[in-house]
């Protein structure tokens, strides 16, 4: 039980520091829940040479990582 809540914790932490990110550069954070699935779409702020091939990652996790390497870019 102890894991299942650290791991929403993280997930948690991690959606607020990508939203709190994304809001402040520009990126377009996109959630699509189909059948039991959820992806995420990120897509970069206007102007900046995109380094991913694709926009749809699996968790929050990912999507930080997405959002805090377009920050990068822009610094």
């Amino acid at each position: 039980m102890a894991e299942n809540t650290l791991a929403v914790e993280y997930e948690t932490l991690c959606r607020s520091k990508a939203r709190r990110i994304a809001k402040k550069i520009g990126v377009k954070i996109e959630v699509s829940r189909i059948g039991g699935s959820i992806d995420y779409w990120v897509e970069p702020p206007e102007g900046i040479e995109d380094p991913y091939d694709r926009h749809g990652w699996y968790c929050w996790e990912e999507v930080l990582e997405a959002v805090e390497e377009y920050e990068k870019i822009i610094k």
